[in-house]
């Protein structure tokens, strides 16, 4: 009797393997783990056995649908940039000097000035990363419109890929 044999590396998930496996009709025939701590498996299955060219097409049908799940889309990343910090240090830059125009507590005149600049680039200084918030904000809710089709998609996927695993399962025991 002619048999095929099926040989996976590296599973991290080894029940879960065997039993999706043993689904479509292979046998388990051995699961030695290596010296590095990874766990070969290796499957049989007999070319004879009833309902075989079934199982295959349904094993490929698996298999295409489980390599065609998309990737989720890459969440949207807020960056407060460089225009932000350089504004900051511009404005820190009177306070850690002590003052305007001198070495000893600034007058009255420097403080206004000082005042004037300051209010002036830190309205730009949060300006810049407010608007820059409230774009976020739209790409945010774009990321989430396409995560929750990304999460339809892949239910979608999913839900075939169980509708086929059910259709093994009766073919190999018989029941509907």
């Amino acid at each position: 009797m002619a048999k095929e044999t099926k040989f996976l590396e590296d599973c991290q998930d080894v029940e879960n393997t065997i039993t999706l496996w043993t689904n479509f009709g292979w046998e388990l025939m051995g699961a030695p783990q290596s010296n590095i701590g990874q766990v070969n498996i290796t499957f049989q299955r007999e070319n004879t056995m009833p309902n075989h060219a079934e199982l295959v097409n349904l094993q490929e049908e698996y298999d295409r649908l489980s390599d065609n799940i998309p990737s989720p889309p890459p969440e949207p990343v807020f960056r407060i940039g460089l225009c932000t910090v350089i504004v900051a240090l511009i404005c820190l830059f009177p306070v850690v000097t002590n003052g305007l125009l001198g070495d000893g507590f600034p007058s009255w005149q420097d403080l206004a000035i000082f005042l004037s600049i300051s209010m002036f680039v830190l309205s730009i200084g949060f300006g810049i990363p407010a608007l820059r918030y409230m774009r976020h904000r739209k790409k945010v809710r774009k990321w989430q419109l396409d995560y929750a089709a990304w999460e339809e998609e892949v239910s979608k996927i999913n839900g075939e890929r169980t509708d086929i695993l059910r259709q093994a399962k009766s073919l190999l025991t018989g029941v509907l």
